[in-house]
């Protein structure tokens, strides 16, 4: 692919750049622009998305034109911004600027990182980039036949945005950069929030810091998932929340809308990003809902919080109806059907306080692990003595997913294993000794929030190894609080802690600096392989088994492949067809009623 190919790619964020300039324009601070032009500019990705494919336009010439049309109009709109006022939030003193430099260091290498690595995360060359290039192929979102239901039932926000710039450019350098923008976006949206509530600069940038070197965030930040991008619009709710509690609503503040109305829309706007994104949203947004209501309530009275409510629940099911509507007609119900293994729904089977204590006590297990043996033996103990207490297996198959056993594991550097130690530690010791602390007493409702959703998430998800990078909006509200509650100490102790904390949370990110899929040091590094064998980093037996399949199809004259991929990385023989084979036309599954001819082949996997 040609570099002049990938500069189609600067479309979307002219027009992203457009949007920002129109929101300063319109009297909105830098900060708060920043925020509200990331939401408007997702929603219209997948609204561009959609309408397109409902003419089965979804293609990359039609993509392109419609995004310079969009770029145009969004960029003649921000002209305004000449008038706005341009007010940038410069650190000031010692400590602001050794946070910026901390933060600004981080963005910048996984800015490398996501740029030079291509997508090699399994789960994305599963199914986040198969179901994209199977979109492409027959222009529409609409649901295909495919043995590999998480390319269908899964909400596919993240994976639009990420179609977008594969279209336009044609390949998958883009495909690490929209978790990178979100991993930039939500410390700033943390420590917005920070200072919607009535914080010092100071506790603002210790927030975004404590979000910016949280071990999982780092490791997300270069890949093509979608965590990060849950807990950034999930992150902007409770910035809603917290503008609605101060009702700091004017434009020039650092509110979120310029009247009860606009709120709620661009609250629904919001919560429909969040629903689309990821399905974990289920869990974490509610705690949030409930705390913009009360809020709502308590300025506007009940009738004006209901009919906010009920614009903001209007709004947020439009938005996202079209992908409910696919799941409900192919699957018979919204949220889809997880059939790609046995025992793999996400949810639990039963709820006891004894299940719920289970999930509590393996989640925190992730977390509190460390690169000591011994430590690791002692913890594995302790959870195991205390199941044998609470009187169930530690893998109870109804609050376990799938076939996956406990064991405490230390991988740093691996994105399926890292916690983050210090940062959970901090937060429960922040919720347990600042509860009754009277100076804390303005950040309670946000500790009852994180910890709902903190049981929340013990309550409805099957414990997994992997859990970690699901619980990112935890760790994300409970940083929040955590510099909060530190600002709130008194000078000299509120010092101390604040660089302990930087300096510790420094600590803890180091052990994952060197990612093991995307390794900037160690060997193989990224530099000294190919991009193309890079993406075979999980699976390196399986370059050449593509490479050998790729060539039989070519000389077989084949035009219509079936990959039929389960746990396989399915995109990197995809991509080798599409290259190989001009014309090649994907199936995600065997014809069922249809003999093989000789234009026609499978790929099990």
């Amino acid at each position: 692919m040609s570099a002049g190919a990938e500069l189609w790619g600067l479309l979307p964020l002219a027009a992203y750049a457009g949007l920002f300039a129109g929101q300063v324009a319109r009297g909105w601070t830098v900060v708060v622009a920043l925020l509200r032009a990331a939401i408007f500019w997702a929603a219209g990705a997948w609204v561009l998305a959609n309408a397109l494919g409902w003419f089965g336009a979804l293609r990359p010439a039609p993509l392109r034109g419609a995004w310079l049309l969009l770029a145009a109009l969004a960029l003649a709109d921000g002209w305004r911004a000449r008038r706005g006022r341009w007010t940038w939030p410069c650190p000031q003193g010692v400590g602001e600027w050794t946070a910026a430099g901390a933060i600004g260091t981080l963005w910048l290498l996984a800015l490398v990182i996501a740029v030079v690595a291509p997508p090699v995360t399994v789960d994305v060359l599963n199914y986040h980039l198969p179901r994209q290039l199977m979109w492409l192929q027959q222009g529409s979102l609409a649901h295909f036949v495919t043995v590999n239901d998480r390319e269908l039932m899964m909400p596919p926000l993240a994976e639009v945005i990420g179609l977008h710039f594969l279209a336009l450019t044609g390949d998958d350098h883009w495909a690490n950069l929209p978790q990178w923008a979100a991993y930039v976006l939500l410390p700033v949206a943390v420590a917005q929030t920070v200072r919607t509530l009535g914080a010092s600069r100071a506790t603002a940038w210790l927030a975004a810091w404590l979000v910016v070197c949280l071990p999982m965030a780092w490791l997300e930040a270069s890949n093509g998932k979608n965590d990060l991008q849950g807990a950034l619009w999930l992150a902007l709710l409770l910035w809603q929340v917290a503008s609605a509690r101060r009702q700091d609503l004017k434009p020039g503040g650092s509110g979120n809308a310029t009247s009860p109305r606009a709120a709620a829309c661009l609250a629904g706007v919001t919560l429909a990003l969040s629903l689309l994104t990821k399905s974990t949203a289920l869990i974490y947004a509610p705690p949030l809902l409930a705390a913009g209501w009360l809020a709502w309530r308590q300025h506007w009275g009940a009738a004006g919080a209901w009919r906010a409510t009920a614009l903001a629940a209007f709004v947020a099911v439009v938005l996202s109806a079209p992908f409910f509507a696919r799941n409900l007609a192919w699957y018979g119900t919204p949220l889809g059907v997880h059939r790609a293994e046995e025992g793999g729904d996400q949810t639990n089977d039963a709820l006891t306080p004894a299940l719920v204590a289970s999930n509590a006590l393996r989640n925190a297990a992730i977390h509190l692990s460390g690169p000591w043996p011994q430590w690791n033996a002692t913890l594995d103990r302790a959870v195991r003595t205390a199941h044998a207490w609470l009187g169930l297996s530690v893998d109870d198959p109804r609050n376990t997913l799938w076939v996956t056993k406990f064991a405490v594991l230390y991988g740093p550097r691996e994105e399926t294993k890292a916690g983050a130690p210090w940062h959970f530690v901090l937060i429960c010791g922040v919720f347990l000794g600042g509860w009754g602390w009277r100076g804390a007493a303005g950040w309670r409702w946000l500790a009852v929030v994180t910890a709902s959703m903190a049981l929340i998430t013990c309550a409805s998800l099957k414990w997994q190894p992997w859990g970690a990078r699901l619980e990112l909006p935890v760790f994300a509200t409970g940083s929040l609080l955590a510099a909060g509650v530190i600002g709130a100490l008194p000078p000299l102790v509120r010092c101390l802690a604040a660089w302990g904390a930087g300096a510790l949370g420094l600590l803890v990110w180091w052990p994952s600096h060197n990612i093991s899929a995307r390794p900037l040091q160690s060997s193989p590094a990224l530099w000294a392989v190919s991009r193309d064998a890079n993406r075979y980093r999980y699976y390196p037996e399986l370059q050449e088994r593509d490479a050998a399949l790729t060539r039989l199809v070519h000389d077989a004259g084949v035009h219509e492949v079936a990959v039929v991929s389960l746990h396989d990385i399915a995109y990197p023989l995809m991509r080798q067809l599409g290259a190989g084979c001009p014309g090649c036309v994907f199936m995600a599954r065997l014809p069922l009623i249809s003999p093989m001819s000789p234009n026609r082949c499978w790929c099990s996997a």
